[in-house]
């Protein structure tokens, strides 16, 4: 079967597997992606926060009882949504149903918009990027070369590493 995007977690057979997987004690999200955000975003008190592809938004719940002002998880499983929403409740949170590539993205909304684990699933990254921050602005380059370069290279990628 040919599935686009977060659609795979709305078949119940993968949303149960995965949701298995995630409540693992060494799971993925937890043990590899985890640590790296935390030392990257440090403190998130104050912050307004969007998480793109928020699976069952337990991201979302540690920030808000870390003290971000607000927090918006944007999800396209419908699946992904209930256990968001369930995963927040009691917590001032926000769960959208919607496929990232898809969402109209307010630019000056979000002090911090994040993803984790979840990109990967969109076909035109770039695109995604350019729809989510603002992008290059001409006038801040010396030539039309640099500037076309920076408009199809995406803006960072984060990564952290510790040598043994």
């Amino acid at each position: 079967m040919d599935y686009r995007g977060s659609d795979f977690y709305d078949t119940p057979e993968h949303f149960e597997r995965y949701m298995e997987r995630r409540k693992a004690e060494e799971n993925a999200n937890d043990t590899l992606e985890k640590p790296v955000f935390q030392e990257l975003l440090g403190c998130v008190k104050g912050l307004r926060i969007l998480d793109i592809g928020c699976g069952d938004a337990n991201f979302g719940r540690e920030c808000l009882a870390n003290g971000c002002a607000a927090y918006v998880g944007l999800e396209g499983s419908i699946n992904m949504v209930h256990a968001a929403r369930k995963t927040l409740e009691g917590w001032d949170g926000q769960i959208v149903h919607a496929r990232m590539e898809d969402w109209d993205y307010p630019q000056a909304e979000y002090d911090l918009v994040l993803s984790r684990l979840a990109i990967h699933y969109v076909q035109d990254l770039n695109s995604l990027l350019q729809n989510i921050y603002q992008t290059p602005v001409r006038a801040h380059f010396l030539t039309d070369e640099t500037y076309e370069r920076r408009l199809r290279i995406p803006l960072f990628l984060f990564y952290s590493a510790k040598k043994k």
